[in-house]
């Protein structure tokens, strides 16, 4: 059985002005166990929180995605 997990620290550089600490997603795996789904909430609602910039090597859009990947490949093996 998997643990229930405790709401993690996430701060994301390059998705701001400044690092980013997402508090909004990072609440919502609180008390729960990891599943795909938990995952693609994750992932949602750190694309509505996040507001990144375009530059010459990713629009808004692609930052976005990166990192709604990134919280999921980290978060999941850790409650694994």
């Amino acid at each position: 059985m998997r643990p229930r997990l405790s709401p993690p620290s996430s701060v994301f550089f390059g998705a701001g002005e400044r690092p980013v600490s997402a508090v909004r997603s990072a609440a919502l795996p609180e008390g729960e166990r990891w599943s795909d789904g938990l995952g693609a909430r994750i992932a949602e609602t750190l694309k509505e929180e996040l507001d990144p910039f375009d530059d010459l090597n990713a629009d808004a859009a692609m930052r976005r995605h990166l990192a709604g990947v990134l919280v999921k490949r980290t978060l999941g093996p850790l409650a694994a």
